[in-house]
């Protein structure tokens, strides 16, 4: 028997690389929570909890094999070497059998999984047979159908080689081979909208770390590698077993032990690594976990982090998952206890958007921590008069109305506002607004008597300014996308200079008197004027 060659020692260094590669990706995209429940399941049998959280695990698991499925593919060159091992003439007959009995029983496993999987989310295989999103960019939606089809796929190179035919070989490679590409696009798919939403959200580039930390790079790389591997095999296959040889008589029972010995100590070594990396990765997952109330103390505040968070109430979270909130959708309902403290909420720093209408908020300082805040809704928030918390954060929708807030100075140096509400404030002064391009400005029933440091927002449409002491509207004929205004119940008393604006559509004017000058010559213009008896 020859002795191995180099070309044998790299392919096999090789797959042993992907092999490390796939399980430690495999280990990154189990999620905090899978995590948390096997560490509660190992707890468990361990005679420390209720044996029902075992149960739990593996319902987890049975939910999201995208890890097993790209585990799986990890394997794929090494499963490839073995059978190709077991396909050459001077294979044992005993041993090449067993080996390739394990194979399609690791293919069946894996088909098996696939199956329940689909059968315990029917909603993810109808929801991305309706959408080309839900098929292309999330690689968890069909995981279970990807890795059926890697499963079959196996068990027929398997089963091929087992029973001398090429054309099984050959059609088992091709359907592994179709499976890792579905799950390659999907990854590309899944990385190309992950660049897309953190540019969009955050408003900057996105940095590789981002993308080499959800772990869809890791995903291509490993399906892609499978892929040429699967057609490389189906290729060879087709070509070099036209016809198979008998096998030939047993190496020399000394080197089969020889090589057997390697073998085991090279299987052993690798296993060691996978343990290890298991081991560490469920031990700081399960270590790190912290409940939400510990966190943040406000209990209305915690249920709704819980919730935008995916876990039950006091369960443990690890602080990786704080970077993963991105919106906080916290408005009071009516019912039930409002939010009065945002203590804790700084280390939620990757958050955009933020509701926490209605609830009874006033110190504001957690909010300066969410760096890349581009939404803010405090509405009715009465007791919110301090927006120091605010100035540097690129806020383009604010919404201040109903609170008790009279100074603007903080924002002076926010210059990214579109939209603002300041309806039912304290608000006299719009300086602090003139560096910003607004959109939309409601800023009635405030205390506003110059619109001046507006003249410069040239894309403002919506301008809201009833009930407050503005007399000169001239400069309102100045601004080339205002199209609706609300100008009743202030002193005005000429309308005429809104003859010049542009793109005026309607303007609201209750409470002014009907003969006021503007009125006729702004309808005759085809200006719609409402708010009159």
């Amino acid at each position: 028997m020859p002795s191995t060659t180099r070309t044998e020692v790299v392919l096999r260094a090789g797959a042993g690389v992907v092999a490390v590669v796939g399980a430690w990706t495999a280990a990154v995209l189990v999620g905090d929570a899978t995590w948390a429940l096997v560490g509660d399941g190992l707890r468990a049998l361990l005679g420390e909890g209720s044996l029902s959280t075992a149960g739990d695990a593996v319902r987890a698991v049975r939910g999201d094999v995208l890890p097993v499925l790209v585990l799986a593919l990890g394997l794929v060159p090494a499963g490839a070497l073995v059978l190709a091992g077991a396909a050459r003439p001077s294979a044992s007959s005993p041993r090449r059998t067993g080996v390739l009995v394990g194979v399609a029983a690791a293919g069946a496993v894996l088909l098996v999984l696939g199956v329940l999987s689909l059968t315990a989310d029917p909603a993810a295989l109808r929801l991305s047979t309706a959408s080309w999103y839900f098929a292309v960019g999330s690689p968890r939606m069909l995981a279970g159908v990807w890795l059926a089809v890697v499963g079959a796929g196996v068990g027929a190179a398997a089963v091929g080689v087992r029973v001398r035919r090429r054309g099984v070989v050959v059609a088992g490679a091709s359907v592994l081979g179709a499976g890792a590409l579905a799950t390659a696009v999907s990854a590309a798919g899944w990385m190309a909208w992950t660049v897309w939403s953190i540019g969009h959200y955050r408003g900057g580039p996105t940095s590789a770390a981002a993308v080499l930390r959800d772990g869809s790079l890791a995903v291509g790389i490993v399906a892609g590698t499978a892929v040429l591997v699967a057609g490389w095999c189906a290729g060879a296959a087709w070509r070099r077993l036209a016809s198979w040889v008998p096998p030939q008589p047993d190496e020399p029972p000394g080197m089969r032990t020889a090589r057997a010995r390697r073998r085991l100590l090279v299987a052993a070594g690798v296993a060691g690594i996978l343990l290890v990396a298991l081991g560490v990765r469920v031990t700081s997952h399960v270590a790190e976990r912290e409940p939400v109330p510990d966190v943040v103390a406000d209990p209305a505040l915690a249920a709704c982090l819980e919730q935008s968070l995916g876990v039950g109430h006091g369960r443990g979270v690890s602080p990786d998952q704080y970077d993963k909130v991105y919106v906080l959708d916290c408005g009071w309902s009516g019912s039930g206890p409002q939010v009065r403290s945002l203590a804790g909420l700084e280390r939620f720093t990757q958050v955009h958007d933020v509701d926490l209408s209605r609830q009874d908020v006033a110190d504001l300082a957690p909010l300066a921590a969410m760096t890349g805040l581009t939404s803010l809704r405090l509405t009715s928030n009465a007791a919110v008069t301090d927006l120091s918390a605010l100035g540097g954060l690129p806020l383009e929708n604010l919404g201040l109305s109903g609170t008790g807030v009279r100074d603007l100075s903080p924002l002076a140096g926010t210059t990214t506002l579109r939209f603002v509400g300041l309806s039912g404030t304290g608000v006299s002064d719009l300086g602090p607004l003139a560096g910003s391009d607004l959109d939309e400005l409601d800023v009635s029933h405030a205390a506003v008597t110059d619109l001046s440091p507006l003249a410069g927002a040239r894309s403002l449409t919506k301008l809201d300014a009833r009930d407050n002491q503005v007399t000169d509207i001239g400069l309102l004929a100045g601004m080339p996308a205002l199209d609706e205004l609300w100008i009743g119940g202030n002193p005005v008393v000429d309308l005429r200079p809104l003859l010049g604006a542009p793109a005026l559509l309607g303007v609201d004017v209750e409470g002014l008197d009907p003969s006021t000058p503007g009125i006729v010559e702004l309808r005759a213009q085809g200006v719609y004027v409402g708010g009159l008896a």
